[in-house]
């Protein structure tokens, strides 16, 4: 296990705790589904016996509200460069598409001890595949770019590796995690404006931490008939 670095267009991010750095210079729109711990409680259960195991692991645990899988990145370029009218085309492409996507449940795990961090596999594949499909053909028609994110497979992010580790002791520390696996519900997709920023995690160390600002949820199987502009 070593240091996470979070880059966009095959480069660095751009840091957003740097004061001389405007703000929307350095987020990215995404588009995510995002759990519902108050609904899926037994993934609720697994994410907390998963951060009880990641203790002592140099490893920035992800919040519950920050918890997602991404679908698709907005590639053509940072937040600032992505028009307000942009926005509101890319949220009634996003309603449209959706119109013709039903809800699904996805089952989570097991948890995995990765290159930077710890994160939940995704199953099954084919159908959050077909959504991302959907979603990046959307994406695609409304602000088109040159380079494409490599989404799949889908996983769940748990936390962010700050240093190096042992992926080994950590994946045994996990392995041992029983139930291994949780079901999540996946009705509607939120576009989500992410920022990724350094913070302290003490020792004279930085971690890597993800936060986003809401811009629209998009639910599932809303008839394209009654879609009232950017409405959600």
């Amino acid at each position: 296990m070593e240091k996470f670095i979070p880059s966009f267009r095959g480069a660095p991010w751009p840091d957003g705790s740097d004061p001389d750095a405007p703000e929307a210079s350095t987020r990215v729109l995404h588009v995510y589904a995002v759990p519902d711990l108050a609904v899926d409680r037994e993934l609720a259960v697994l994410v907390g016996e998963c951060r009880a195991a990641m203790k002592g692991y140099p490893i920035l645990p992800a919040d519950d509200v920050f918890l997602h899988l991404t679908l698709e990145v907005v590639s053509v370029g940072t937040s600032d460069t992505v028009t307000a009218e942009q926005r509101v085309s890319l949220v009634e492409a996003l309603l449209v598409a959706l119109a013709k996507v039903d809800a699904f449940t996805l089952d989570l795990g097991s948890p995995l001890a990765g290159r930077n961090g710890a994160l939940m596999d995704v199953h099954p594949d084919a159908e959050v595949d077909a959504l991302h499909r959907v979603i990046r053909c959307a994406v695609q028609n409304t602000v088109p770019s040159d380079f494409h994110y490599p989404v799949a497979p889908v996983h769940m992010s748990l936390g962010y590796s700050f240093a190096d580790g042992s992926s080994d002791k950590l994946q045994s520390a996990l392995r041992r995690i029983r139930p291994s696996h949780a079901t999540m519900t996946v009705a509607s997709v939120q576009l989500v404006d992410v920022l990724f920023r350094q913070v302290p995690v003490g020792d004279g160390q930085q971690a890597w931490d993800l936060s986003w600002d809401h811009v629209a949820t998009c639910r599932f199987s809303i008839p394209v008939a009654n879609v009232d502009g950017v409405a959600c």
